[in-house]
């Protein structure tokens, strides 16, 4: 998910606008949109991050303007499945030149990387969600314990892992069995949880971040 994306066209008509349209759909259906619209080079060509749209969603020269700049055209799942972030997302893109000429790709991305796996984790009073890297390797020294603000934040844990790193995402209210609100949450929770860390065998000596 955190590695751009070029957007090139070729064989189009020379000094000819050509428009350019992103439709993303997410793990949780909903669906965003974005569109600009580049002018071709004398060969027909053009080249999303080296040229800025003649208008558009956005404006200036940015290769992953398409992606950032979109708005969102559908609604997704108030409650989004559980594991969601183990599914793939996509983006599919279509350029459309003032010929006729058409070109279309869709490109897959993936929050979790291959192999990555996840683990609810609902023990020693704990609530979270551990992500682990394919590796059972020297790469898993430096582990992460992340915290999310009330629901569940899984993606940087899920990010993280697929870099190599063991990512324990742990939610410390709002969540059944932990307290409704953000109000007296007890240190000793977290104390807790790097404890249960320390105790994994696959972090053994490894570093671990907070």
């Amino acid at each position: 998910m955190d590695v751009p994306i070029s957007i090139e066209l070729h064989g189009l008509a020379s000094r000819q606008p050509v428009t350019i349209t992103a439709t993303q759909t997410l793990q949780s259906n909903s669906r965003w949109r974005s569109q600009a619209t580049f002018l071709t080079d004398e060969e027909g060509n053009v080249a999303v991050a080296r040229q800025a749209p003649l208008w558009g969603s956005y404006e200036g020269v940015a290769a992953m303007g398409l992606i950032w700049s979109a708005e969102r055209v559908r609604p997704g799942r108030l409650s989004p499945p559980e594991g969601w972030v183990m599914q793939p997302s996509f983006i599919h893109i279509e350029a459309v030149g003032t010929d006729g000429k058409r070109a279309e790709v869709t490109i897959t991305r993936r929050t979790a990387g291959p192999g990555v796996t996840r683990q609810t984790i609902r023990t020693a009073g704990l609530v979270g969600v551990l992500f682990l890297p394919p590796d059972e390797g020297p790469i898993l020294r430096f582990s992460s314990c992340t915290a999310a603000v009330g629901a569940l934040d899984e993606t940087k844990g899920a990010m993280l892992a697929s870099h190599g790193y063991a990512a324990f995402n742990l939610a410390y209210f709002a969540q059944p069995g932990l307290p409704r609100a953000l109000v007296n949450i007890p240190l000793e929770y977290f104390e807790n949880a790097i404890r249960w860390m320390r105790a994994q065998p696959w972090l053994r000596d490894g570093f671990l971040a907070v």
